[in-house]
């Protein structure tokens, strides 16, 4: 313990056997603990994200170092314990009495737990988060077209961010309608978004971090086939509705003839997935019925060695709703 003097004694084991102790000497800790604070770095730096990481300065037999952090605009307190020895620190680890914000700053201090015991809070650090990023398409996403509801959409991502809000506007008049992701993934299927087949959207996105909604990003355009809402041929539904609890897609798309490709099935978890291959033309290739475990749920597709190159059309049927992608085989 800090603050303690002890006689020290030491003897040595030399052939199997203890030899004795020799003359005692003292020492002394320090008397009280070192108190740690962020390392010089990270003390009094900007321009941080929701999800960067900060680091304290290493305290010798500490177990657990716990975080305090002030806002600077209305006095907040923040705690997290680290849980361990790590002298590492992610400000997204914060969720007590709510999340960190962007565009604030912060006063941090840190303790470290020694034999049981927490000590003081260490030299006051600043931080400062960086302005509210603003979310837009992906150069990929952004400008596509061609789309089919199974198709898929990225955004960039926001550091910290817990979800996302995508706003679609129809060019030519069309009353802009919004839809959540609903987690802090990037990438957005469009069947969730009840599109119109042959129709050009404007899209913006906006992140949700720190318990609130930031500004959206820049606009960018895509634009849906006419094919949009092609229906399975073979399904037992016939009315072309659209899944909206499930999604589906195939990769890598391009595939290699005789590969052995993969399908994800979302939102389909212990029910039955008929999934069927057709030519151009329409006629059926290959299928398979699946039994989706999980929410994300991966499974190889044989059988594609007697496939030739060119385009295929990929459904998924899931009681009675359809789900449809394109696969090129080249």
């Amino acid at each position: 313990n800090y603050g303690q003097t002890y006689d020290v004694r030491v003897r040595a084991k030399t052939g199997g056997i203890w030899g004795t102790y020799a003359n005692t000497c003292t020492i002394s800790l320090s008397a009280a603990a070192p108190s740690p604070q962020l390392q010089a770095s990270y003390c009094n730096i900007g321009g941080l994200a929701l999800n960067s990481y900060i680091y304290c300065t290493a305290v010798g037999g500490a177990t657990d170092y716990r975080y305090q952090f002030t806002d600077f605009t209305d006095a907040t307190v923040y705690t997290r314990t680290r849980g361990n020895y790590y002298t590492d620190f992610n400000l997204a680890w914060v969720t007590s009495p709510g999340r960190l914000k962007y565009n604030h700053t912060y006063n941090v201090e840190v303790a470290a737990k020694i034999n049981g015991v927490w000590g003081a809070y260490g030299a006051v650090c600043q931080i400062t988060t960086q302005g509210f990023p603003t979310p837009q398409l992906t150069p990929a996403s952004c400008g596509a077209s061609g789309l089919l509801s199974t198709d898929k959409i990225f955004t960039t991502s926001v550091g910290g961010a817990t979800n996302y809000q995508y706003r679609f506007t129809a060019q030519g008049g069309g009353t802009p309608f919004t839809k959540f992701r609903g987690s802090n993934s990037t990438y957005y299927v469009l069947s969730w978004a009840g599109l119109a087949a042959s129709t050009t959207y404007d899209v913006e996105v906006r992140a949700y971090a720190g318990g609130e909604w930031g500004p959206y990003g820049t606009t960018c355009t895509i634009s849906t086939s006419q094919g949009f809402r092609f229906a399975d041929p073979m399904a037992e539904s016939q009315d072309g509705t659209e899944a909206t609890k499930f999604s589906a897609s195939v990769y890598p798309n391009p595939a290699e003839a005789g590969s052995t490709p993969y399908i994800q099935i979302n939102g389909a978890d212990g029910q039955k997935a008929v999934v069927r291959i057709f030519d151009i033309a329409g006629k059926e290739c290959a299928a398979y019925t699946m039994q989706p475990v999980g929410e994300e749920f991966n499974a190889q597709m044989n059988s594609f060695a007697e496939l030739q190159s060119g385009l295929y059309i990929i459904t998924v049927t899931v009681n009675g709703s359809v789900q449809t992608s394109r696969l090129v085989i080249r």
